[in-house]
């Protein structure tokens, strides 16, 4: 997949992801002939920083955007890959768009290794690519469906909420 204009979409972002210990920045600025690159940052959270606390997070964050003058980029948080369970899906072929939330929402929660009212699910269209010796179905309608505990993703809204 290449990078596709959005309508709407904002200029200036900035992926990050932290851990424990450190703060990982990738900024861009949308253009046309594909998204510029402003700054790539790995700094360490100071000590003072509680990387259980969302609202000390986000003012890491806050002061390393300010830092690299990026004040007011939309922010994408990754979250810990140990924390997401991504399940490929290949629905019927001819499945219809308007299907596909709804098939997922019944196919993963019970594959989850936590109670579905726990999560938060969600997929993307996708195309798989086949393991050794399987042949995919070229009918079927490919999804990558994600979950995640509530809690991760409403202690990541807030360190984004409090990164402004």
């Amino acid at each position: 997949m290449g990078w596709k204009a959005t309508f709407g979409a904002p200029r200036l972002v900035a992926a990050v992801e932290f851990d424990a210990r450190r703060l990982r920045l990738v900024a861009f600025r949308r253009a046309r002939g594909g998204p510029r690159v402003l700054a790539v940052t790995s700094t360490a959270l100071g000590e003072s920083v509680d990387p259980t606390d969302a609202a000390a997070v986000g003012g890491a964050i806050a002061a390393e955007l300010r830092r690299l003058k990026l004040d007011g980029a939309a922010l994408v948080m990754n979250l810990p890959r140990g924390q997401v369970i991504l399940k490929p899906l290949a629905l019927p072929a001819g499945t219809a768009d308007a299907e596909i939330p709804g098939m997922v929402q019944y196919m993963v929660p019970p594959q989850l290794p936590f109670a579905a009212d726990e999560a938060v699910i969600d997929h993307a269209r996708t195309v798989h690519m086949a393991g050794d010796g399987q042949v995919p179905d070229p009918d079927a309608v490919n999804v990558m469906a994600v979950a995640a505990r509530a809690s991760v993703v409403e202690f990541h809204r807030q360190v984004a909420a409090a990164a402004g």
